[in-house]
């Protein structure tokens, strides 16, 4: 690259960033967005044919409404919810959309309980309902895990399970950060 190419690339850098200035409260408008476009995401077969994961949806949302107000404190500040347990047996367990429907839920009766601002029951709301819609997909793409368990393929089973952790952390993290920054 040319320096004058890399001036160039700096100065049109510049404008874009003078341009596009993302304060919280556009930040919290494009995560919804993006949340509420994540629910229209591809669905596995599986979710038309069958009804069996109903129940699942039922007790891991009630599980994790529970669990959402059992927080561990970390040892140098701040604390962790207990309920990333049940949100990952969800994405494993109930397809999308409804998977995140599920979670964002119960982020939802816990951040009006303890009635948070607005704002910030729009951001934790939308940030886990994009966190799982976007772990589910990872997961459609190696398949289905009921048939994984029946077949007893269990390094695809093991797999699945790391990616689905691997997503869920990597978005959560990314968006704590980004609405911290």
């Amino acid at each position: 690259m040319t320096p004058s190419t890399a001036r160039l690339l700096d100065a049109v850098a510049g404008a874009l960033r003078a341009r596009i200035r993302l304060d919280v409260s556009r930040l919290v408008v494009a995560l919804v967005s993006a949340a509420i476009a994540s629910l229209f995401l591809p669905q596995p077969a599986w979710v038309a044919s069958e009804s069996s994961w109903i129940w699942a949806f039922v007790v891991l949302t009630a599980i994790s409404v529970v669990l959402e107000f059992f927080a561990v404190e970390l040892p140098r500040g701040g604390v962790v919810s207990v309920a990333t347990m049940s949100h990952v047996a969800t994405v494993l367990l109930v397809p999308p959309p409804f998977a995140a429907l599920s979670v964002g839920s119960a982020i939802l009766v816990e951040e009006l309980v303890h009635r948070r601002p607005l704002a910030r029951i729009a951001f934790n709301t939308a940030s886990y309902v994009l966190t799982v819609s976007l772990a589910c997909f990872a997961v459609s793409l190696i398949g289905d895990p009921r048939v994984l368990v029946a077949n007893r393929e269990h390094l695809s089973l093991v797999v699945m399970v790391v990616v689905a952790c691997l997503a869920y952390y990597l978005v959560n993290d990314t968006l704590t950060n980004a609405i911290m920054a």
